[in-house]
């Protein structure tokens, strides 16, 4: 999606539901997905984190936290690194915390959903 000026994007991405991302353009502002500008460790631990949700849980929607360790036991992370990619993925605010667990937010779910969705219409 591409917009003229600044001014447009961030309305645009405003009133987006899934995370966007503004980055300049030929012809002004371009909204990209955060997805696709996630490295491949923050994907992996968000879509562990995903799948165990909805293992533990049965639904995406339902609130489930784990300790940062949890990356480091699914093997997204190396020891004693889990934290860090939580952290990471938290400054996105992809992730939220509370009393030192983790759970995925509303943006996160939207981004997993409109991956998933994506995937799915292909």
């Amino acid at each position: 999606m591409i917009a003229h000026t600044f001014i447009q994007a961030t309305q645009l991405k405003a009133a987006s539901t899934v995370p966007m991302v503004i980055q300049t353009h030929a012809e002004g502002w371009q909204l990209v997905n955060r997805y696709n500008t996630l490295t491949a460790q923050q994907k992996a631990a968000l879509w562990a984190l995903a799948d165990t949700v909805i293992a533990q849980r049965g639904n995406l929607r339902m609130h489930y936290a784990v300790p940062p360790m949890f990356f480091e036991n699914v093997g997204v992370a190396p020891k004693g690194q889990g934290i860090s990619v939580a952290c990471q993925l938290k400054q996105l605010k992809l992730l939220a915390c509370y009393v030192g667990k983790f759970s995925l937010t509303v943006a996160a779910i939207n981004l997993i959903e409109s991956v998933t969705n994506t995937i799915a219409e292909h």
